[in-house]
């Protein structure tokens, strides 16, 4: 489910970016090149509804989404992203944006981001 999850969101940041700069990793700490970086934060487990024939297991992933480069040129992409998860019915965009002791514990100065959200879905046999 994760898998599938990491792939979609790696389709949809090189579709939107139309160029192949996004890598599934945590923000780097010593930003060099060019590119976009999308990293699992949360994995938050909706509960399971009991007596039905099937269960679903239902969780929000939440994404990470720093980019790097120059000043200008990343945050220019982060600018192509934060559109095309505006227009993606299936993501939420956070509003939340990560305190420093987050950055703290990756080892990274504080930077723009975004974070998304979306739901990831998995039939469970009973």
């Amino acid at each position: 489910m994760i898998e599938q999850a990491d792939k979609r969101i790696l389709a949809w940041a090189e579709a939107a970016l139309q160029e192949p700069i996004a890598a599934l990793a945590a923000p780097d700490r010593t930003p060099a090149g060019r590119g976009v970086c999308l990293h699992l934060t949360d994995i938050l487990v909706e509960p399971t509804h009991r007596g039905e024939r099937k269960q679903r297991l239902q969780t929000n992933l939440r994404y990470l989404i720093t980019a790097k480069g120059d000043p200008a040129e990343a945050h220019r992409l982060l600018g192509i992203l934060l559109e095309a998860a505006i227009d993606n019915p299936d993501f939420v965009l956070e509003t939340d944006p990560p305190g420093p002791e987050f950055w703290l514990a990756l080892g990274v100065a504080l930077q723009p981001c975004l974070r998304v959200r979306f739901r990831a879905m998995k039939e469970i046999p009973r």
